[in-house]
């Protein structure tokens, strides 16, 4: 079995929340152009799979569109909020 594992694009800081950060134009295209680019290369999948954060799923919607690949959203692969231990220094 092969895992590819592919980062979202670049996302704004506009939104109120972390989770609802959507792709900017630079973020979209780029997404395109990776698509376009795997596409030529002759690499597809047989499932994509995103976590439920804005940017990760316009970034997997657009990917499984240029690659004509079936593209499922996982809420169970959802981030899980950072809190430093208590007594760290981070």
């Amino acid at each position: 079995m092969r895992v590819t594992l592919i980062r979202h694009a670049e996302a704004g800081d506009d939104a109120p929340r972390d989770e609802a950060r959507a792709l900017t134009l630079q973020g979209r295209g780029d997404s395109r152009r990776l698509g376009r680019a795997l596409c030529r290369h002759g690499v597809g999948f047989d499932l994509m799979v995103s976590s439920p954060l804005v940017r990760a799923v316009q970034t997997a919607e657009t990917l499984a569109g240029s690659l004509e690949n079936y593209f499922k959203r996982a809420d169970a692969v959802a981030p899980v909020p950072y809190a430093p231990k208590p007594g760290s220094k981070r």
